[in-house]
């Protein structure tokens, strides 16, 4: 699954914390993966951050601009786990071990974490011109014109 897991080594397996894994049907299809993170979370220290909400977008939209809407798939699977911390995200299928070398949805910290990771990309792109309003995976931008907002999406994809 886009090398989002990897076997757990013998030596290491029943060690570590163990979640409940799963899969649910998709509406469009297909199977979604679940990780069942709750025990896990307990655990978390949650951190307050700011992500941008419809309130403070609206205001900024403009009639005669022009917008590009983009949904990053598997978003938080470009979000690799330090090697030290995967222990934390092990399950089971069946007898064999797994273990999450990305962020997994589900973690009461992967909305924060990805956001802060974003904001990078954010900043870089803002300083080019870029004129973006990003909520998660979940990207609006915006241009004064239809080649504007097409030079940006391609600035936005040549760069990520």
């Amino acid at each position: 699954s886009l090398g989002a897991i990897e076997g757990v080594p013998r030596e290491f397996q029943g060690k570590g914390f163990y979640s409940c894994y799963f899969l649910i049907p998709k509406v469009k299809g297909g199977l979604r993966q679940i990780l069942d993170l709750r025990g896990l979370n307990r655990y978390m220290v949650k951190y307050r951050f700011r992500m941008v909400s419809l309130v403070k977008i609206i205001p900024a939209l403009d009639p005669g601009d022009w917008y590009a809407a983009l949904d990053l798939q598997d978003a938080y699977f470009h979000i690799h786990i330090f090697e030290g911390h995967r222990h934390f995200l092990r399950f089971l299928v069946g007898q064999d071990h797994y273990q999450f070398t990305v962020l997994p949805f589900g973690l009461s910290t992967a909305p924060r974490v990805f956001t802060k990771c974003m904001a990078v990309v954010a900043a870089f792109l803002r300083r080019r011109g870029v004129q973006l309003f990003p909520y998660l995976d979940d990207w609006l931008l915006k241009g004064n014109s239809r080649l504007q907002v097409r030079n940006h999406l391609q600035l936005l994809l040549t760069t990520c």
